[in-house]
């Protein structure tokens, strides 16, 4: 029996998560054997979800390869989070939260997309922040969308800020406590204060 070694690709920079992808023949096969396995019952467009998930993987073993983020490839991850389907965009939304760490780029055009973008979008793309996001940047972006007209985006909030466990957010937390009037939401504000002492990735009761 012969035993072959799968090419790897990653890249690492001090205090930021390491960027990984096995190579493109690997990935590509994964990505084919989850799509068309639901051939006989999807009623998606499964050839649209293969391109949009070999496009992701594409782009983002060339930015390890590279060092580079273009424009063109930042333009690929959010249309895979835009338009994807369940289990597209999730992963894209990981691997972008990843890549802000690296890129400004693709932190700046997060930014800017939570502000402006659809609310389907919106609570897609909080998926992607974290402490990759500076505490006035965090700040600045949650007084944003603790005020959409969104119940499921103001309770995403209180859901990301708890995810940071940056305490320096309480204040804010505690802020829109008092002026949220919506019993669910102040309820997952007042959970995400009573728990940000909690080690991050962690709950215990």
């Amino acid at each position: 029996m012969q035993y072959f070694m799968t090419k790897s690709h990653s890249l690492t920079a001090d205090n930021k998560p390491t960027l990984f992808s096995f190579d493109i023949e690997t990935v590509y096969k994964s990505i084919e054997r989850w799509v068309y396995d639901n051939k006989r019952y999807s009623k998606r467009d499964l050839e649209t979800d293969a391109n949009l998930l070999r496009q992701v993987a594409k782009d983002f073993i060339d930015v390890i390869e590279t060092g580079i983020l273009t424009d063109k490839q930042l333009d690929n991850f959010i249309n895979a989070i835009e338009i994807g389907a369940s289990g597209i965009w999730e992963p894209t939304t990981t691997k972008l939260q990843l890549l802000s760490y690296h890129f400004d780029n693709a932190k700046f055009r997060l930014i800017e997309l939570i502000k402006t973008a659809n609310s389907q979008t919106i609570e897609r793309l909080l998926n992607c922040i974290s402490d990759n996001l500076t505490i006035a940047e965090l700040t600045e972006l949650f007084i944003f969308t603790f005020k959409s007209k969104s119940k499921k985006i103001r309770i995403k909030t209180a859901n990301i800020a708890l995810d940071t466990r940056d305490e320096r957010l309480v204040p804010l937390l505690q802020k829109e406590l008092n002026e949220q009037s919506d019993s669910k939401i102040k309820e997952a504000i007042q959970f995400a204060i009573n728990n940000m002492h909690q080690p991050k990735g962690e709950l215990t009761f």
